[in-house]
This record gives structure tokens, sequence and C-alpha cells, in this order.
């Protein structure tokens, strides 16, 4: 095992080298079984329209009973017989019952789930469509949902001329993306495989230098700890190709204030810093710090607390996802439909308010929060910004669970957007779950009740129309009946 110490998941994908692995737990006692317990624990709530036949049905009952018990005494008052005002009671009481709504309610949804494909919305659960154009608050994805996920480095900054070098290394090694050349496409054309972030630091090394595989093959890596949302870093350890041994090398990146700090600079560098890394997230750029340090650790494994300390800060690289140019008209459609927006990100809270200004999402009375500022509020301090907080900045994927329990626990209709297998809780949760077709897992998929073919967030303000449609369609059918 190289990582000793180190766990890995059921459900993770080994795609080369060889290794060994001691079993430690298995069915529901591992991480997905967790997941899937606790996903088995979450009982569906009836949808608007279940609980609006559930008061007619007993409306309808008492109103029938009422007239029924009428008929019988009225007859008799008028010296009718007992036998037919029976009868009578009872064909009324029959008669009174719509038994063609059945049928009626799963032809409208049926008719909906086709015409929602069209849009690019694939029903997975039919009653889920009527459900939908009840929704009142919509809990949205920022990365991919609201911007195009279309990743490329703007701006960068070293802190000196010789740190570009250390720098583009950092961005190379330990980088899960892949990036292939177009066939019959100018050679500046490229396709980005796997992580959009990491594929754009990729573009950005190829700009800086043309042959990234001389980067890789002057030495090997040792030891890689990949992203923790808790960490908010990726560390590689790396050592060159020398006859001596070599030297080992720790590459950090990630958000810009964690790898600052853990890195030593002075005051005044550190202001100087902060205040061009906020300079590029008011610029609406996901902001990545990078940093460095030789290590003369003779151990061949090198914990990631003690890799991640003392590091010489390299600089920042500022990556411009643009917004979806759909995303500013589906989010006025949204407040005009009275559907409140929140944006819930993992980016900058600077960051996500930029794009949020840009596409109308954030207005004047609007708050910003953070997770980490959330964690310290209890549910019912919570429950009193919830509303008037439009964006969730720097959350982990449980602030999601937390922010759709409190909502429905208020009374609203709540949808929820998610892609990974953290936000399978939350779109399980949730009144509609909208998982992302594209970027989406297979479990947050078969947790959720939509599916997005385009990953975009006017998807979902289409589909709650087309639901709001059928939803009066079927109110109408009702009151005929």
């Amino acid at each position: 095992i190289k990582n000793r110490g180190e766990s890995i998941f059921s459900g993770t994908l080994i795609t080369k080298g060889s290794s060994r692995f001691m079993v430690e737990t298995t069915g529901n006692k591992t991480r997905f079984g967790q997941i899937a317990e606790t996903l088995e624990g979450v009982a569906p709530d009836k949808t608007p329209l279940q609980k609006r036949l559930d008061g007619l049905a007993k409306f309808l009952s008492i109103i029938i009973l009422t007239i029924a018990a009428f008929i019988i005494p009225l007859g008799i008052f008028q010296g009718k017989e007992f036998i037919p005002l029976l009868l009578i009671a009872v064909s009324i009481g029959v008669a009174a019952i719509p038994e063609g709504l059945p049928a009626v309610v799963t032809i409208a949804l049926a008719i909906g789930t086709s015409k929602m494909a069209k849009r690019k919305a694939i029903v997975r659960r039919m009653q889920s469509v009527e459900t939908l154009g009840a929704v009142q608050v919509i809990i949205t994805d920022k990365t991919g949902t609201l911007t195009q996920n279309v990743m490329r480095v703007k701006k960068f900054q070293t802190l000196n001329n010789d740190y570009l070098a250390p720098l583009l290394k950092a961005c190379v090694l330990g980088n899960t993306a892949s990036i292939i050349e177009k066939a019959g496409e100018p050679s500046s054309a490229w396709d980005i495989v796997g992580d959009k972030t990491d594929g754009a630091l990729l573009l950005f090394a190829k700009e800086q230098k043309q042959d990234l595989e001389s980067i890789k093959k002057e030495g090997a890596i040792l030891e890689e700890y990949s992203f923790d949302p808790q960490k908010s870093t990726v560390t590689t350890i790396w050592q060159n190709n020398l006859p001596d041994g070599g030297t080992k090398h720790i590459f950090v990146r990630g958000a810009p204030g964690v790898v600052l700090s853990k890195s030593n600079v002075s005051k005044i560098e550190k202001d100087k810093i902060t205040k061009i890394y906020q300079g590029y997230a008011k610029e609406g750029l996901r902001v990545i710090g990078f940093a460095t340090r030789t290590s003369d650790h003779h151990s061949l494994h090198i914990a990631r607390e003690d890799a991640e300390k003392n590091l010489t800060f390299l600089g920042v690289v500022g990556i411009y996802d643009p917004p979806r140019l759909e995303a500013k008209k589906a989010v006025i459609d949204a407040r005009r439909a009275g559907i409140q927006t929140i944006m819930v990100t993992g980016d900058n809270a600077l960051t996500a308010e930029a794009i949020a200004k840009e596409i109308g999402l954030l207005q004047k009375d609007d708050d910003i929060a953070t997770g980490e500022e959330i964690d310290k509020m209890t549910d019912e301090q919570l429950q009193k910004i919830i509303l008037k907080t439009r964006i969730f900045a720097r959350t982990k994927p449980e602030d999601k669970l937390r922010l759709v329990t409190i909502l429905k626990k208020m009374g609203y209709v709540v949808g929820v957007t998610g892609d990974g297998v953290n936000d399978a809780l939350a779109l399980k949760r949730a009144d509609v779950g909208l998982a992302m077709g594209e970027s989406g897992t297979d479990v947050a998929k078969e947790a959720s009740d939509i599916v997005l073919t385009d990953d975009n967030f006017s998807t979902v303000v289409s589909a709650v129309e087309e639901g709001r449609t059928i939803y009066n369609n079927i109110l109408k059918a009702i009151t005929y009946l």
C-alpha cells in the first residue's frame, strides 16, 4: 500500500498500477452502503396534488354523507317509501365520486412527461411532474448549471519571476484531467477529459510551456493527496530524476486562503496576495493558490499534515467560467413566477457574488453566507436568514441537505439540483430532485426525480412552467368531474 493509513472507499475506480489493500468493511458499513441505507430511510413526501386530492376526498365524503343523510328524512316527511329513498341516497353517493379521476390524472402526467422530455428534462418518477409545478424554492449549483462549465485561465500572478516554472509543475503534477487535440481543427482547439478545473490548468500550462510530457518525465510522483472538501487542497509529492536519488518536492494547490495559511509569508506579502486573489474573485474568477517546498523526509510516506506546512507561496491563477447566456432570463422568469432561487457553491463568496450579479440573481437587499458561518448557526437561526440569502458559498455537500430540510420544515416546496454522490441525500430529501445528465454520477441520477440532459438552469425553469400547465389541467379536469 503506497499511502499507508489512507482509506479506499467502495466505488473507487482503479485505472492503472498495482497495489494491495485490506478490506475493513463490507455491505452497509461501507461509505456507499451508509449512503444507500440513509436513502432508504428517507420516506417520500406526498406531492402537493396528492395532498389536495386527499382534502378534496374528505370534503366530497362529508358533502355526500350529508346529502344522503338529509334525503331519507326529507322523503319520509313527504310521505315516500323508505327503500326507494335509500336507493336514491346510495345512487347520489356513488354518482358524486369522480371515478374517472385516476385515469385523467395519469394521462395528464404521461403527456407532461413526454413534453418535458422534449425540453431536455427526463422524468424518472411521473408524479414529480406535477410537484415541479408547485416548486417555490430552487436550490441550484453554480458550476455547469448557471455557468457554461467551460473553464479557462484568464489571469495569473506569481510572486517572483522564478516561480512560474514550479507553478506550472504544480498545475501538471497530480492533475486528474487530460487534454485531447480536436481532429480537423486548429492546433489551439482542445477537448478536456475529466475535471474541468484541472483541464483548465493543463491548458494554461501548455500555453506557457508547450511540452507537458517533459514536465512529467523529469521525475516521478511518490505520493498524491486528492482534493478534500474539508482541506480544500490537492497535494503531490514528487521526486526528480537525478543520479543521486533526486530531491523530493511537495506541490500544493487549492483555495488561496487555505494555501496561504500553510505558507511562510510576511504580513506585507500576505496582504499583497490577499488583495490580488480577492480582486480576481470580484471579477468572477475561480482563484487557485499554489505553493511548494523541498523535503528532506527520508521515509517513503509523508503524512498530509506534514506535507502541507512551511510552504513557499508561488502565486495565484484565476479561472473564468462564463455564465450561460440563457441563465439571466431563466433567473428573472423564475422570480416573476414567484420562485426563489438560491445558489449553493463550493466557490469563494466573491466569485459567486460576481457571477450572481452578472445573471441578476443577487439584488439590493439579498445576503451572502458561507458554509463556515452557517456551521455556527442553529437551525432556528438559519431559518431566519435562509429566505433573505441568495448565495451560500464555500459550502460542504452536507450543507445542501441541511438547507433542504429547513426549507421543507418551513412549509416550502423545494427543488434541488445536484451531480455528486454526496448530493444524493439532498436530491432524495427534496420535493423534486434534479440530477445533472452530463456531469452527474449514477448515484445522483438514481436518487433524483428528474434528470436534466443539458445540466442547464433554464431547463429547470422550463420544466417548472410545463409542470404548472399540467397541474392546472388536472385541476380543471377535477372541477369538471
